[in-house]
């Protein structure tokens, strides 16, 4: 078994992929495979999927929903095949968790009394200095767990090779400035702990201490946004202001009438219902199950999902300018960097010509307005769907008649639209050879997952219709 290393100690299967490296136990076994192992060849369909579970049942194996499973002493050397990570140890018991905060909430409810209750009021600064000296600190501590979520996933406390056990130190007698020496070691390794949870602005995956969010586990948007100010990420994503961001609001405009042509499109018939069917899975042979694309959506609804991609267009222009103080890892590749600098010149042109001829509404302020609540900074995106009863019409909002227009200034129309949609695909067509965040529509879904309101990212339930907007309109 290749995939798994089996402790005897413990009677864990562990997996050993580079990015898992945790315990399965027998009821979760074959999700795991099919969620994270389905390319390996051993577990490549499900007979072979439930031979490698025969197999692992021949073995003693807990499962943590049946029962306590055995768990290592704190002077134990880490298990071999688990994650080694720095945590924080409750001075009072040995409840072990990696975020200070939550340590210090378990520490007000669980042990008040040892604490010492300060009762109702606030103290002065000299009382809540003595308060502070009076507390014990918290342990630094090395934890692992065996399992992410659920049952037998809480942290315990292991001991590394180059740093001495407990036992150890408390049975080796010291003198006073060696103690001194230790309290200002631990305090010190304290303030850097401080210091780290402060700076970063991307809250824990351990959103409880014995459980993990698997969605953000998933997701990996916490690593990838580490350190930044998530309010500011999230601008990077917001629908421009006319006023201020002109030419965005002009590439806006731009993706709210290629979406309504590609539904004339579809609609009129000039693309087979063969190739709808093509459109709408991923997959490169669809199979019979498949069905044509569903274009016939409410009004409202296409002026939401709209709004995703005009954010993707922005992301991509204000991310990718020199002046742009958030620095993020994704990279736009030679045919997305070609068309977004087509859109700019063609907008700067459409811009410089409309300023010069006779005063009238701009071009991108006669198409659908974009307001700024819409699904920007933590408001729900799609609002509840009107009676099936009503007679509102399916398709994209009427564009309303755009004002007249110069030759040169439909021709600079025309070409930005083209630089649109040739950037649109190439976002779409981007060959990845190294992490997945080098994508441009990949970080963009990261920075749609956060939720500035609350600093922490969106919940599932709360982010299926941006991803639902965002793949209906690509």
């Amino acid at each position: 078994m290749d995939l798994f290393l089996y402790n005897p100690t413990y009677q864990v299967w562990i997996c050993t992929g580079p990015r898992y490296q945790y315990a399965v136990s027998p009821p979760t076994l074959l999700a795991h495979l099919r969620t994270h192992h389905r390319s390996h060849p051993t577990v490549a369909t499900p007979a072979l999927c439930q031979a490698v579970l025969t197999q692992m049942l021949q073995r003693p194996w807990v499962d943590p929903s049946q029962g306590p499973c055995p768990q290592p002493s704190a002077g134990d050397p880490p298990v071999p095949g688990l994650l080694v990570y720095q945590g924080h140890g409750c001075p009072h018991c040995p409840y072990i968790c990696r975020s200070a905060a939550l340590l210090h909430k378990h520490r007000a409810q669980k042990h008040r009394e040892q604490e010492g209750h300060r009762g109702q009021g606030q103290l002065s600064a000299a009382q809540a200095h003595a308060y502070a000296r009076a507390c014990l600190a918290n342990r630094i501590v090395s934890c692992q767990r065996f399992f992410t979520s659920r049952a037998g996933s809480h942290f315990f406390e292991v001991t590394c090779a180059a740093q001495p056990s407990p036992p150890a130190l408390s049975a080796t007698p010291q003198t006073l400035a060696e103690r001194i020496r230790a309290h200002v070691n631990q305090a010190l390794q304290e303030r850097e702990a401080a210091a780290e949870l402060a700076n970063s602005q991307v809250p824990s995956l351990s959103a409880h201490p014995t459980e993990v969010s698997p969605w953000l586990e998933l997701t990996r948007w916490p690593e990838y946004l580490r350190g930044q100010d998530l309010t500011a990420v999230a601008l990077l994503g917001n629908l421009p202001d006319p006023a201020q961001e002109p030419l965005l609001a002009l590439f806006s405009a731009s993706v709210e009438r290629l979406i309504q042509q590609a539904y004339q499109t579809i609609r009129s018939g000039q693309i087979n219902e063969f190739d709808q069917v093509q459109i709408n899975t991923f997959f490169r042979e669809p199979g019979v199950w498949n069905r044509p694309i569903q274009i016939h959506l409410r009004p409202k609804t296409y002026h939401q999902y709209c709004q995703v991609w005009q954010r993707l267009v922005c992301f991509a222009y204000r991310s990718t300018q020199a002046d742009q103080p958030i620095q993020l890892h994704h990279q736009l590749n030679t045919a997305q960097l070609a068309a977004l600098d087509q859109m700019e010149e063609y907008g700067r042109q459409f811009l410089a010509l409309h300023a010069k001829g006779p005063e009238s509404q701009p071009a991108f302020e006669a198409a659908s307005p974009i307001p700024q609540g819409s699904g920007a900074l933590g408001a729900p995106l799609l609002a509840p769907l009107a009676a099936r009863g009503s007679a509102e019409p399916l398709g994209p909002p009427v564009l309303p008649a755009s004002p007249s227009l110069s030759p040169r200034e439909e021709k600079a129309q025309n070409q930005l639209d083209q630089a649109c949609l040739a950037l649109s695909i190439a976002l779409l067509d981007h060959t990845l050879k190294g992490d997945l965040f080098e994508s441009t529509l990949v970080a963009f879904l990261a920075v749609l997952g956060v939720d500035p309101a609350r600093q922490t990212f969106r919940e599932p339930y709360s982010y299926t219709s941006y991803l639902s907007g965002l793949v209906k309109m690509a």
